[in-house]
């Protein structure tokens, strides 16, 4: 059995804290560029601006990856992620379902790490990227990308 954890964990309340920083800014830009469109108008752009927040919080590529353990004997693998910051969940995935893919991909503000997706018979589980992540080294990641990929190309260990 082999297990990868994060061992330092950013605070993920930081992270929300920013998001709202950032919409804070957008109101009040948007307040000062066109007062009588916002005033006018306040309850749908507040309505919309949340609505998207919410929607940010539901997406799957929001999960936070804290720990991958490789179970060789039965030949599974099981994920434990947090979503909505602070709720944990598990999932196991058969060797034979698990798909990869480690490639560098774009993300919004100008950052292009490299992210590894896992998927389960090309359903989308997790991602877990290079840069900009919840404590995964660059090492780390690597190491576990050379684990799934022995995986994926011998089939079963």
């Amino acid at each position: 059995m082999t297990i990868f954890e994060v061992k330092y964990k950013t605070n993920l309340f930081h992270k929300v804290w920013n998001e709202l920083y950032l919409l804070l800014f957008f109101n009040l830009g948007l307040a000062l560029g066109n007062v009588s469109f916002f005033t006018s108008n306040y309850l749908i752009i507040e309505l919309c601006v949340f609505g998207l927040l919410i929607f940010s919080l539901f997406n799957k590529r929001n999960r936070y990856t804290y720990k991958l353990q490789f179970n060789d004997e039965d030949n599974f693998l099981s994920i434990y992620y947090c979503q909505f910051i602070i709720l944990k969940f598990e999932q196991k995935i058969d060797f034979k379902d698990l798909q990869i893919s480690y490639m560098h991909k774009r993300y919004g503000r100008g950052k292009i790490p490299k992210t590894l997706e896992i998927k389960n018979k090309n359903n989308f589980i997790v991602e877990i990227r290079q840069k900009y992540n919840l404590g995964w080294t660059n090492k780390e990641l690597d190491e576990v990308y050379d684990k799934l990929e022995k995986i994926s190309t011998r089939g079963i260990l």
